[in-house]
C-alpha cells in the first residue's frame, strides 16, 4: 500500500483515529441543568445569617423533592417568594469549557456533568451558598470529523513510532554499556 503524503498509509491513520476518537476526538456534550442556591451572606448582606442556616434551608429543599414535590415548581416558588435568600437559575455550557457568565465553581462543575438526565445532585457547597442541581439535557456532539482531525493522528503517530525507536535504541545503548563494563571488568 502506497504511502503517499505521510509517513503512514491512510488505512493506518483511519485506524489509529478510530481507537484514538473517544479520547481525543470528542466534542464536548452541551449540558443544561437548573440550581437551586439557598444563599449566606457572611458579610451581613440580604441573604442566610450563616453557612448553617443556608445549609439546613437547602436540605429541607432536598426533603420536600425526596417527598414527591416537582424540583421545577419548588424552584420557581422559592424563586417568587425568596429572591435575596435564593438564587434559582438555569445554565448550559459545554462539558470541557468554564468561562465567562457560565463560570460555576468546580464542585457543581464536576456535580453537573457527572448527573444523568432528570436525576437530582446531591447538596453541593459553593462559594455563596449550598446548591441542588436538576440536569435537564444532555446533548450528545459526537466527534470531530476525521479529516479535520487527520493531521492531528499522524502526528500522534509519529510521536509513539519515535518514542518507541527511542527507547529501542536506550536499549541498545544500555546493553552495548554494560558490555563494555563486562569486558574492563575482565581485563
Amino acid at each position: 500500500m502506497e504511502r503517499a503524503g505521510g509517513f503512514f498509509t491512510e488505512d493506518e491513520r483511519r485506524r489509529r483515529y478510530e481507537e484514538l476518537k473517544e479520547h481525543f476526538y470528542r466534542n464536548p456534550d452541551e449540558i443544561t441543568f437548573l440550581t437551586v442556591t439557598a444563599l449566606f451572606a457572611e458579610d451581613g448582606g440580604a441573604a442566610r445569617e450563616n453557612r448553617e442556616t443556608a445549609k439546613a434551608a437547602i436540605e429541607r429543599i432536598r426533603q420536600r423533592i425526596a417527598a414527591g414535590e416537582p424540583y421545577e415548581e419548588v424552584a420557581a416558588l422559592l424563586a417568587k417568594e425568596e429572591p435575596g435568600k435564593w438564587l434559582v437559575r438555569e445554565r448550559t455550557f459545554l462539558e470541557n469549557e468554564n468561562r465567562g457568565e457560565a463560570y460555576m465553581g468546580p464542585s457543581l462543575l464536576r456535580e453537573a456533568v457527572k448527573l444523568p438526565v432528570g436525576q437530582i445532585s446531591e447538596i453541593v457547597e459553593e462559594e455563596q451558598g449550598y446548591s441542588l442541581l436538576k440536569t435537564i439535557e444532555r446533548i450528545d456532539r459526537g466527534y470531530i470529523p476525521y479529516v479535520e482531525a487527520r493531521d492531528d493522528v499522524e502526528r500522534r503517530m509519529i510521536d509513539a513510532a519515535y518514542e518507541t525507536e527511542v527507547r529501542r535504541r536506550m536499549g541498545v545503548m544500555r546493553l552495548e554499556i554494560l558490555r563494555d563494563v563486562y569486558d574492563q571488568a575482565e581485563m
